[in-house]
C-alpha cells in the first residue's frame, strides 16, 4: 500500500496471516430430550401450493403415526463410508424398520445455539463466532431410540390442535468442528458448547423459548 507523509512516497506491506484452522471431535450428550420437528413433505408442498395460488384440496384425515415419522431427522444413506454426512428424508428409510433407521439433527441449527450462547460470554460477539467455527457435515447423527410425543398446541387465531413429532428420552452424537485457532481455543469451545447446552438448547422445547428441553452436556473426544 502505497502513501505520502511530508511529501515523501512511503509503501507500508500488509502481512494477511495464514489461516490457523484446527479439527477436534466434540460429543453432545442430551441432559433432557431432544424433540424434533422436520418439515413434513406434505407440508412442504400445502406451503408452495398456497404460495403459487393453486385450489386447495379437501383435507385429508390425519394419520398420527405418519405425521411422526415425518417430524424426525433422517441421515441420508451415504454412497460411501468417507461421505460427508448430509439430511435425508423419510422415504429413504420407508423399507427399514425405525429401529434399524439412522436419524440426525441440522448442523445449523447445532451451531446457532452455540452461537446463541455467546450472550452468557463476554468479549466473544455473535458476529466473530459465526465465522470462527463450523461443523463439517450437514447433519449430525443422532444415536438413540425415538418415540411418538403428543402436544396440544396453538396454531392461527387460538386455534387448538395435536401435533405428533419424535422424541429421543435419551440421545448423543459426536461430530467433527472445524474452528480458528487464532480466535478459539479448544477449552473456548468446549465452554461454548457447555453454555449452549444449559441455557440455549436447539429447537422445540430450548430455554430461549421458556422451554426445558433440548439441553446438553459437551465433552471433546
Amino acid at each position: 500500500m502505497a502513501g505520502k507523509v511530508g511529501g515523501s512516497d512511503v509503501t507500508s506491506i500488509v502481512i494477511i496471516p495464514k489461516p490457523n484452522h484446527k479439527t477436534l471431535q466434540v460429543k453432545l450428550t442430551g441432559t433432557s430430550p431432544l424433540i424434533m420437528h422436520a418439515w413434513s413433505t406434505k407440508a412442504k408442498q400445502e406451503m408452495l401450493d398456497k404460495q403459487t395460488k393453486k385450489a386447495k384440496n379437501a383435507k385429508e384425515a390425519r394419520d398420527p403415526d405418519r405425521e411422526y415419522e415425518e417430524s424426525i431427522y433422517y441421515l441420508a444413506p451415504p454412497p460411501n463410508a468417507d461421505a460427508p454426512k448430509r439430511l435425508g428424508v423419510l422415504e429413504d428409510w420407508k423399507d427399514v424398520p425405525m429401529a434399524k433407521r439412522r436419524f440426525c439433527f441440522p448442523a445449523n441449527a447445532v451451531k446457532s445455539s452455540v452461537v446463541d450462547a455467546c450472550s452468557f460470554v463476554a468479549d466473544l460477539t455473535k458476529v466473530l463466532a459465526r465465522g470462527a467455527f463450523f461443523i463439517e457435515d450437514a447433519g449430525v447423527e443422532i444415536i438413540g431410540k425415538p418415540q411418538k410425543r403428543d402436544d396440544m398446541v396453538t396454531i392461527g387465531m387460538g386455534t387448538k390442535t395435536m401435533r405428533f413429532r419424535g422424541e429421543f428420552e435419551e440421545w448423543h452424537t459426536t461430530f467433527s468442528v472445524v474452528y480458528n485457532a487464532d480466535i478459539l481455543s479448544p477449552e473456548m469451545i468446549l465452554n461454548l458448547f457447555a453454555h449452549a447446552g444449559f441455557g440455549a438448547g436447539m429447537r422445540e422445547e430450548r430455554p430461549q423459548k421458556d422451554g426445558t428441553g433440548d439441553r446438553f452436556k459437551a465433552e471433546i473426544v
